[in-house]
């Protein structure tokens, strides 16, 4: 798992959505395909505040293409996109997190 870039105001309707530029890739496993899906993704303000994906997002122009929902990938396979977070605008936010039943990681986020 990757974060590449941080963006605060992508969406002009509703100027606390930011994005986060992600990409994961799966590993060998006993499944052949998985589920992927926003739910893991997170990004935390300095004062470690949660701010979680989006549950309502209109299409951003800033954050194309968007990270996919519910979808089914092969292991050893890579899905790149960006994830839609409703977070607040005028706060600094400082870190993304992933968080799944196994796995935490986390990413500083650059100013």
């Amino acid at each position: 798992m990757t974060v590449y870039e941080h963006r605060k105001g992508i969406e002009p309707q509703d100027p606390n959505q930011e994005a986060i530029d992600v990409k994961v890739c799966m590993g060998a496993g006993k499944s052949s395909e998985v589920t992927i899906g926003s739910g893991p993704w997170a990004i935390y303000d300095a004062e470690d505040r949660r701010y979680k994906f989006a549950t309502k997002t209109w299409e951003h122009p800033g954050a194309v293409p968007g990270y996919p929902e519910e979808t089914q990938i092969r292991r050893g396979d890579c899905i790149r996109g960006w994830v839609i977070i409703q977070g607040q605008a005028a706060t600094q936010m400082t870190k993304a997190r992933y968080t799944s039943e196994s796995t935490i990681v986390e990413w500083n986020l650059v100013p």
